[in-house]
């Protein structure tokens, strides 16, 4: 296998490196493997945009909500989704 199949990232793949990358660093063949799928990916590049822009929503959403209101929310999610 060479250096280009090393690069070859599935769109499942990417996405999840996309969010990976909020958490840990990514290795150098995780970047520039992402970078490449992103060049050529028009799919995965709005992927990372709508990611990007739920998360500034969330850190805003965050900052709004008093602490009671947003434990009541994360109540009724859970209660929907058990």
């Amino acid at each position: 296998m060479g250096l280009f199949d090393t690069l070859k990232f599935s769109c499942r793949r990417v996405s999840m490196l996309i969010e990976v990358r909020r958490a840990r660093k990514l290795n150098l063949v995780e970047r520039i493997g992402l970078r490449y799928h992103l060049g050529i990916c028009n799919c995965c590049t709005t992927y990372e945009k709508q990611s990007a822009m739920i998360d500034r929503w969330l850190e805003e959403r965050r900052d709004r909500v008093p602490e009671n209101e947003s434990t009541a929310l994360q109540e009724a999610v859970l209660k929907r989704i058990l």
